[in-house]
């Protein structure tokens, strides 16, 4: 890890110090920054090079497109994505995502169901919940492009103010009390149901290869300009079966169209359902 003096405050971030960055982190995860939100930007950047004490944007600009430090890219994007998240986060999606449940009824194969940009795993374990309480089974998959929150996804630890999202009804079914005091697990039975893969949301080379029932991409594309915007939502209904359902959060597809799909009219939440 590199060496340097500490950092006490955020150095200036210059004009063109800030377009490099900006290209650079659209270029690898097609996330854009616009001048507005610069401010968040220059604060990630700098939590970060004080943790590893790099005394410059461009020291720390150069370790990242050298291939020096790959391992940092990962947490850099943890911290300037925000990975907010929590267990059954949207109702309105999850009402939503209730209904279709309950009109698919119980199957020979349990309901498929995609987490794309699952952060810390809430939402794909949030996913599984709700189709084994509907339908009695459940296949997950939550992709996200930090390898830290997949991590943490993976390990199923919570703290009590995690779960409060959870029905209290269902805690028992799915939740147990863990050994350090004051967090809880997910229950075999539920983790079973749930696995969690590396993806990017522009290289479909990273999309699961199969098909979903249902798709929850959530706050996720609020990252990137329409036309990267269009080209994920494009990709997202290619991995539709055809009658699925694709659900995003309000404002999400403003303003974009999807051949091969048509919207859903649902309060609260934006739900577009591919042809037959």
């Amino acid at each position: 890890m590199p060496a340097a003096a500490a950092i006490t405050s955020p150095p200036e971030l210059s004009l063109p110090e800030g377009r490099l960055w900006c290209e650079l982190i659209e270029r690898r995860c097609g996330v854009f920054f616009p001048e507005s939100q610069w401010r968040h930007l220059r604060r990630g950047l700098w939590e970060r090079m004080r943790a590893a004490s790099i005394p410059s944007y461009s020291h720390y600009y150069r370790l990242l497109t050298e291939n020096r430090w790959q391992s940092e890219w990962g947490r850099l994007l943890e911290d300037l994505l925000n990975p907010e998240t929590s267990f059954f986060r949207h109702q309105p999606s999850f009402k939503a995502l209730g209904a279709i449940l309950s009109r698919r009824g119980s199957l020979p194969e349990p309901c498929s169901l995609w987490s794309a940009g699952c952060s810390t795993g809430e939402e794909a374990y949030s996913l599984a919940m709700a189709a084994i309480a509907v339908t009695g089974a459940a296949d997950v998959v939550g992709t996200d492009l930090s390898p830290g929150a997949l991590d943490r996804a993976r390990a199923g630890m919570f703290s009590r103010r995690q779960i409060e999202g959870v029905p209290a009804a269902w805690r028992p079914r799915f939740l147990s009390e863990a050994r350090r005091a004051g967090q809880f697990e997910v229950t075999n039975g539920l983790r079973q149901c749930v696995r969690f893969e590396p993806f990017h949301l522009l290289d479909r080379g990273t999309y699961p290869r199969r098909e979903f029932d249902v798709i929850f991409c959530f706050n996720v594309l609020i990252y990137f300009r329409p036309p990267a915007r269009q080209e994920a939502l494009t990709g997202l209904l290619g991995r539709l079966k055809p009658g699925g359902h694709l659900l995003l959060a309000p404002g999400e597809s403003a303003g974009l169209g999807l051949a091969g799909a048509g919207a859903v009219c649902v309060e609260g939440t934006q739900v577009w359902r591919r042809a037959s």
